[in-house]
């Protein structure tokens, strides 16, 4: 069976790749000029201050022959112009222009666009100008129902921009409503994160658990009993499912929306404890990489599902660790447990992409987590055109924002620029794994293990930092209009 799946994942792998497949644009040579191609909008079109973002399929591209059948994708940025009405989902468009390939990082620990781009399968960009394209026919190459959540996530977003909303209440609604955030700034976004509190500014399976959570809450006070589960169940995916319709389908909620009907299922047929809710979760994984095998390289993909495992398995640990009495004490409490659960599960990832660490991600997350909440919760009326809670929302967004830069302070707020490579990475999940196995078999075996572990990573670290400080470098910058360069003697 291991030699099976492992095949399997291989065979999946090849005949996903489109690089692998006869019709994929580049699969002959292309040329250095430009090029004549046909391609679909088939996501929804994102404003920038000149130029207009555009993921592509492309349909067709002219060869000596003539125009040929393709596949494959591309970026594309399309200069502002009045012709920007044309850049609709589901629009075929005739294309003249450049492919450009994408560079590679120029500078040290510089972020590496070319392989985030290349995990979605897209490996040229293209930057067009105003007339070099033009409109082909109506679409009815688009999968109806994809094209149904596009526009849906379009009008969203546009109902959004024409209500009272102030411009910070309209990006942190557009954000956590339908996963948009090219409204938010950098500002915000860096305050977000340096309080633990980032996951909460895009639609995700944070959000979607609340939904789930929240009705499953509400219906089992109308059937204490327990008696209409299937019931239940129906009710909680048919509510999922129009959310991840409301948000375009966006794929963090359409990996959460599936995860969590699956453990739904689980929970009706199956014994409701942690063994069984991982077994349940690792179901879900499998049914998304048969899917798309590249989700296993998505951050988004890898920090749910690990998330989910800490929630499953310390969340329940650490909460038994202390009984308050009372509602309100016993809410923030299984708040608290919840953040450190998570974190502890994503944190190798968290150190190895982000470099940093927040201190007070456990007092930001009991008051943050519930306001996005209620914020998500009153932008679906402000959609319905409703004025009050348009105005309800720019306070809320006033006082988040003060309350998250209560913390956003350097040395005693976060951790920054921490030097984690991928090997470190391997050892903190290597050292929490035998750490907790020692404390829920009560092992000292594998206690010592895990010591032994710990010692062995320092030891690498040690020797690691001893020939680094042995090595001379010189490095030179790409930076435009400037000459930048750092010399490290030892």
């Amino acid at each position: 069976m291991d030699l099976f799946l492992f095949l399997y994942g291989l065979f999946l792998v090849d005949i996903i790749d489109l690089r692998r497949q006869e019709r994929f644009y580049g699969a002959n040579e292309l040329p250095f000029g430009a090029v004549n191609f046909i391609a679909l909008i088939d996501d929804l079109p994102i404003p920038q201050e000149k130029f207009v973002k555009c993921k592509l399929r492309i349909l067709e591209i002219k060869s000596d022959s003539g125009y040929r059948k393709t596949s494959g994708h591309l970026m594309a940025y399309f200069r502002r112009s009045q012709a920007d009405s044309l850049l609709k989902t589901g629009s075929v468009l005739l294309i003249r222009s450049r492919l450009l390939e994408i560079g590679k990082p120029k500078n040290p620990q510089e972020f590496d666009y070319k392989r985030y781009l290349e995990n979605q399968q897209v490996y040229h960009t293209v930057f067009i100008s105003p007339g070099c394209f033009s409109a082909l026919r109506k679409n009815k190459l688009l999968n109806p129902f994809w094209k149904l959540g596009l526009v849906c996530k379009g009008e969203l977003l546009q109902r959004l921009k024409n209500s009272a909303l102030n411009r910070e209440g309209y990006a942190l609604c557009s954000a956590l409503l339908t996963g948009y955030d090219g409204e938010l700034s950098q500002k915000v976004l860096d305050s977000f994160a340096h309080t633990g509190t980032l996951h909460v500014l895009s639609v995700s399976g944070l959000h979607t658990g609340l939904i789930y959570l929240g009705l499953g809450f509400l219906i089992d006070l109308a059937d204490r009993r327990r008696k209409y589960k299937l019931t239940k169940f129906l009710i909680i995916s048919t509510v999922l499912w129009l959310f991840a319709l409301m948000t375009g389908f966006s794929p963090p909620v359409l990996r959460a929306v599936i995860m969590f009907n699956l453990l739904g299922l689980g929970k009706i047929y199956f014994r409701n404890d942690s063994r069984n809710q991982i077994n349940i979760l690792c179901v879900s994984a499998f049914v998304l990489l048969t899917y798309d095998p590249f989700f296993i390289v998505d951050l988004g993909f890898q920090l749910s599902y690990l998330a989910m495992v800490g929630l499953i398995y310390f969340q329940p640990k650490f909460s038994s660790l202390w009984k308050p009495q009372g509602v309100v004490r016993n809410s923030i409490w299984q708040s608290v447990t919840a953040s450190f659960a998570a974190t502890l599960s994503t944190l190798p990832l968290t150190l190895f992409y982000f470099k940093q660490f927040p201190i007070w991600f456990f007092i930001c997350n009991v008051a943050v987590i519930p306001a996005s909440f209620l914020i998500l919760l009153l932008s679906l009326l402000v959609i319905l055109n409703l004025n009050w809670p348009a105005f309800l929302i720019n306070y809320l967004v006033s006082g988040l924002l003060w309350f998250v830069n209560l913390f956003n302070f350097g040395k005693y707020g976060f951790i920054d620029q921490i030097d984690f490579n991928c090997i470190d990475g391997f050892w903190l999940f290597g050292l929490i794994l035998l750490f907790s196995a020692a404390i829920h078999f009560r092992s000292r075996k594998q206690l010592a293990l895990s010591l032994l572990l710990l010692i062995g990573w320092q030891s690498q670290a040690l020797l690691s930092s001893y020939f680094s400080k042995q090595q001379t470098l010189l490095s030179i910058y790409h930076i435009k209009n400037k000459s930048v360069c750092s010399l490290k003697n030892k």
